[in-house]
């Protein structure tokens, strides 16, 4: 697939309805501060495409995991997989306790 089409599937993935309802609701309870979150957003995702997309994909390796076997061991791999599920059950729970 060409960059187009690519660009828009992974900024729908990373669009939810948390997103969409909770950006402007920040706007208006803290005015221009948020205009923080899109600048540090800008530089970590020009950061993430010149530092870590070329090492992936010269390794020839699909996600972040693989690298960790890779560079590590497979427990270092399981450790951060078990984290991840963790934290993302973690938050999944404190959204839902919150109401949003």
């Amino acid at each position: 697939m060409s960059c187009g089409p690519v660009a828009l599937s992974l900024t729908a993935s990373f669009m939810s309805a948390v997103t969409i309802l909770g950006a402007p609701a920040d706007v208006y309870r803290f005015g221009g501060a948020y205009i923080f979150f899109g600048v540090a957003f800008l530089f970590v995702v020009v950061l993430s495409a010149e530092v870590f997309v070329p090492v992936f994909y010269r390794s020839g390796i699909t996600s972040t995991y693989e690298y960790l076997e890779q560079r590590f061991s497979k427990g270092v791999r399981m450790a951060a997989t078990v984290i991840y599920m963790v934290q993302t059950v973690s938050f999944k729970d404190s959204v839902s306790a919150s109401g949003i």
